[in-house]
This record gives C-alpha cells, structure tokens and sequence, in this order.
C-alpha cells in the first residue's frame, strides 16, 4: 500500500505540464515590448516634426538659447538646453529595451521550462545547460530599485530553485520556484510603473507646459492669419499630449497587471481546472495598450 501511495505521488509529480498558460504569458510578454517601440517610434517622429516647426516659428534669439546644445561636463555629453520631449522618448526607449528584454528572456525561459518534461533526452540535456546559463544572467541584470538598492527579474535564489526542477522534472519543484520569484516580478514591476511615473509622466508634462508657452506667447502678438497657424499648432501640442498620457497610463497598466498573471503560471501547476484571472487581466491590458498603439498609429 505504501508503495501504492509512493508510485501515485511520483507519477502526480511527473504529470506533463500544461504549456498553454506560459504561451499565453510569454506573447503577452512580447506584445508589450513590439508594441511599445513601434509606439516610440511614432512620438519620436512625430515630436522631430513639431521641434522643426518650433524652431522655424521662433525669433532667432529663441532658437540660440532653446536648440543649442550645451556640452560637457562627461567628454562626450551634449543635450539642448530647454525641456525636450524628444530627448526624454529617446531615453525612454532606451530604458524600456533594457526592461522589456529581461522580461522577454524570462517569459521565454518559463516557457522552455514548462515545455521541458515533454522533450527528449537529448534536447534536455542541450536545454537545461541553455536555460541554467540565461537564469543566471538575467538574476544578474540590475535595475535600480523603487526606495533604492537593485532588481533583477530572476533572483538569485530562484535560480538553484529552477534547476532543481530541471533535475527532478517533478511539477511541484517548477510550482516552487516560481512562487519563489514572485516577490522579484512584483518589485520588477513597481520598478517599470516608476520609470513611466518619475521619469516620462514629468517629461509629457513639462514638455507641454514649455511648449504651451511659446506657441502662446507668439499666439497673443500675431496678426489674424499667422494666428490661425499657431492656432494650429496648440490643438496639435493638445492632441499629442492627451495621445502620450494614455499610451503611458495603459502602459502603466499593463505593468500593474504583470505580477498577477506570473503568480497564476504557479496556480496553473496545480494541475486541477483552475480560472487565471490573473493572466486574463494581464491579456486584457496587453490588448487595451495595443488599441493605444493603433490610436497612435492612425492619428500619424
């Protein structure tokens, strides 16, 4: 009888993983990051041709003291001198490549995980060394910490945990590991909502508070026909503004909805009907960002 229990908890354990959940995590996943640079290459262009615009319009002592680049004090730094949007998506994208690829490779990775019980021996063997050398370079990407210190999306803990699954196959040791890495997606997540908080939200506003005010100052002292133009350009500044808000607060969302949807990929090993809500949220974001995406697309 013992040995009866025995062999049904090790074949519960051996049960092959159902994948479908960590497919529909790891596309989610990489929606994001296709949709977000495909979107900061809208604003960028779209922000080029309104700096252009901005420089024609304005007096040549405006241009002097707004577009000139500042060097220094780094041997290679220069950046213009006034708020400038443009600059702050350049910065952005580069930030958010760097977040969307770490998660990208660790959604890929669970995804390999899931999918490992049902490869052969061989392919095991190649991905196991495949997944254990990614685990350990993503536990040592850093990002800085909301209230300070460093993130990774892996930890380094997490690591050994995901390798003692791919020794013992056993669904409860990947369970474990996952649950083990929930604190770092949380905290990963907090980390990408306070890019878009602390660093783009203040950027869309200063840069229309600047804008406003030199398009006006040049609105109140034209005659009727250049004031149709500069008409023109504050519904344009007006428009792009309210575009950016909320592309950024879907995205925001999206971030939000990030730590759920990785908690039901551990929910999900239960091996039982379960509802993941938690990923549904997370593919209902995912799909209100990318209507945010098209929005943007269209409108340009």
């Amino acid at each position: 009888m013992a040995f009866f229990l025995m062999l049904v908890v090790s074949l519960v354990g051996c049960a092959k993983v159902d994948s479908k959940p960590f497919l529909d995590f790891q596309q989610a996943v990489s929606a994001v990051g296709t949709g977000m640079e495909d979107a900061s290459s809208t604003l960028m262009a779209k922000q080029r041709e309104e700096m252009i615009a901005a420089c024609a319009a304005a007096r040549p002592a405006d241009v002097k003291r707004e577009f000139y680049l500042v060097f220094g004090p780094e041997p290679y730094g220069a950046k213009v001198e006034s708020p400038n949007y443009h600059a702050a998506l350049v910065r952005m994208r580069a930030e958010f490549a760097e977040v969307n690829d770490a998660l990208e490779r660790y959604a890929e990775a669970l995804l390999r995980l899931s999918e490992f019980e049902g490869m052969s021996d061989a392919d095991q063997q190649t991905v196991s060394t495949e997944l254990n050398g990614t685990l350990n370079k993503l536990s040592g990407r850093l990002f800085d910490a909301p209230g300070g210190g460093k993130v990774a999306i892996v930890s380094t803990l997490a690591v050994p945990a995901f390798n003692a699954y791919l020794q013992s196959r056993q669904r409860a040791d990947l369970k474990s590991a996952i649950r083990g890495n929930q604190a770092n997606v949380a905290v990963y997540a907090d980390m990408a909502v306070g890019i878009i908080r602390v660093h783009l939200l203040q950027d869309i506003k200063t840069r229309y508070r600047e804008e406003f005010r030199k398009i006006f100052s040049r609105f109140a002292l034209a005659d009727s026909e250049a004031r149709r133009l500069e008409a023109e350009r504050i519904i344009s500044l007006d428009e792009s503004t309210l575009q950016a808000l909320a592309l950024h607060e879907a995205l925001e969302r999206t971030f939000r909805a990030l730590p759920a949807a990785h908690a039901d990929l551990a929910l999900a090993l239960d091996g039982r009907d379960v509802s993941l809500v938690g990923i549904l949220e997370f593919w209902n974001r995912v799909s209100a960002l990318r209507k945010r995406y098209e929005e943007l697309k269209d409108a340009h």
